[in-house]
């Protein structure tokens, strides 16, 4: 692998369908030097040789189990592999849009933060809603076990939306939004 600040690690979600278009989407879409893990968990005949020929042609580490692999289980064995300042969650099934992990990284070196997270679409464009948008992460004591909580933000979309969410170590929680008006004058916000 290349000395890069950042590491895309790949893993699988509930389909492989997305495999090709989604893997097409980073090379294409990713505008900074990166390194790319690829988790292939079980995957059909078809997408394993895709998948071994893609990592032979762009020269990234591909780790292949004969089953399937939660995401949180490929995810651990991904971050085994990461060198660099910075890592990338990615499931199969999702597709990038032009410019996104310069955005990402960006917003990490300029707030300081600990997680960033991209806004994140379901569906395909011109019918898309919210997936996630931050929210709040906390892990506390009950019955003397930890137990990490999560609550996402979501609403519908339908114009084109950039969000950059950063929650620095201080626990605060900084956003800046950029609304694409299409064709009238961008506006931006920061929270």
């Amino acid at each position: 692998m290349t000395d890069t600040q950042v590491t895309i690690v790949v893993v699988p979600r509930e389909r492989f369908s997305y495999t090709s278009r989604s893997l097409q989407s980073i090379y294409e879409n990713t505008d900074i030097p990166f390194s790319l893990v690829y988790v292939d968990g079980g995957s059909p005949a078809r997408i394993r040789r895709y998948l071994a020929q893609k990592a032979r042609q762009h020269n990234f580490k591909l780790i292949r189990t004969k089953r399937y692999l939660s995401p949180n289980l490929a995810r651990n064995l991904g971050l085994q592999q990461v060198e660099s300042k910075y890592v990338v969650f990615v499931d199969n099934d999702v597709l990038v849009s032009p410019g996104w992990l310069k955005v990402l990284v960006d917003c990490a070196e300029k707030t300081g933060a600990w997680v960033v997270s991209p806004l994140t679409l379901i569906g395909e464009t011109g019918s898309q809603s919210i997936h996630a948008a931050g929210g709040t992460v906390n892990i506390k004591e009950e019955r003397g076990q930890r137990v990490f909580e999560t609550n996402h933000l979501c609403w519908k979309v339908t114009s084109g939306f950039r969000l950059c969410l950063a929650s620095p170590g201080n626990g605060a929680c900084r956003v800046s939004l950029h609304v694409d008006t299409h064709g009238g004058v961008p506006s931006s916000w920061s929270l």
